[in-house]
């Protein structure tokens, strides 16, 4: 498992908050065996909330990529959407992958 930080750095200043404008992330990740590519999804970690914000994304199994939108850089994570409550039964598992990305632009 690995924790996902984006990062920009433009003259020496690192970059985080695009306001109202979107960038478009895409990076290399393979597909673990059992996960489903139809069901990937990102999540940001809020640091306020200290909360996982859910994003939709898209693996292309041609590339192996993922791609997705935000308006910031922060902390993500890439996994399966969950659909039932896996609180309620103590022996299912999430499966969920960190991927370590950082975008330095010079």
């Amino acid at each position: 498992k690995f924790i996902v930080s984006l990062n920009m750095i433009v003259g020496g200043q690192e970059l985080s908050d695009f306001g109202n404008e979107t960038v478009t992330v895409s990076f290399h990740f393979e597909l673990p065996d059992g996960m489903d590519a139809s069901k990937i999804v990102v999540w940001y970690f809020d640091e306020v909330t200290q909360e996982l914000e859910e994003h939709s994304a898209v693996y292309d199994a041609n590339t192996s990529t993922i791609m997705f939108e935000t308006t910031h850089f922060s902390y993500w994570l890439v996994g399966e959407k969950v659909t039932e409550d896996v609180t309620e039964d103590p022996t299912n598992e999430v499966l969920i992958t960190f991927i370590m990305v950082m975008i330095v632009l010079a």
